[in-house]
């Protein structure tokens, strides 16, 4: 079990997790393992959320591993390092569940090479917004993120604002059918 297990309610807490003997009439001397339960509890959830796990796997499926072993659901947040770059769509597989959908920090879809080697990545399971379709969401749009993002915007405005033609003067940009260009006469 884990601090994932735990519940809001305390009353609903008494029988959730084995390592911590919480149940009405429970012995004194049983409060030591309560509290080194608890301390473990917190210490995994820490670990799973501060940057002590790293995926694996050879596809745009990142296998992670957690410390306290959990199943996705509604506020389930992890962190984790990526062990290599993606090369499609990236996808997310935690403790044997999935693969689900890995998304943006927007919710939408990652790019192609979105996921890059040793870039941390903080993730929250998303049922709340995307209840037709839950995945992971990241929290932390990584500089790669908003460069694959913003790389299509960028090419629409440089298009709409370049002239077409080869303007006069020598180091000026145009687009020229399709390709950006620069003058090399006066």
């Amino acid at each position: 079990m884990s601090a994932f297990d735990w519940k809001t309610d305390p009353t609903q807490n008494g029988q959730v997790d084995a390592s911590v003997p919480a149940l009405p009439g429970t012995s004194a001397r049983f409060l030591p393992d309560a509290a080194r339960g608890i301390m473990a509890g917190v210490a995994m959830l820490v670990g799973d959320q501060g940057g002590a796990l790293v995926a694996q796997g050879q596809t745009d499926v990142f296998e992670v591993q957690t410390l306290s072993g959990l199943k996705p659901a509604p506020g389930v947040m992890i962190g984790f390092w990526a062990h290599r770059d993606s090369v499609a769509e990236p996808a997310l597989a935690v403790d044997g569940y999935g693969p689900a959908r890995l998304l943006a920090a927007d919710g939408g879809e990652l790019a192609p090479g979105a996921m890059r080697k040793g870039e941390f990545q903080l993730v929250v399971w998303d049922e709340a917004v995307a209840s037709g379709a839950p995945g992971w969401r990241k929290i932390n749009p990584a500089p790669t993120d908003l460069a694959v993002l913003n790389i299509g915007t960028l090419m629409a405005a440089l298009k709409a604002i370049l002239p077409t033609s080869p303007p006069t003067g020598s180091g000026k940009l145009w687009f020229n059918d399709g390709e950006f260009a620069v003058t090399t006469e006066g």
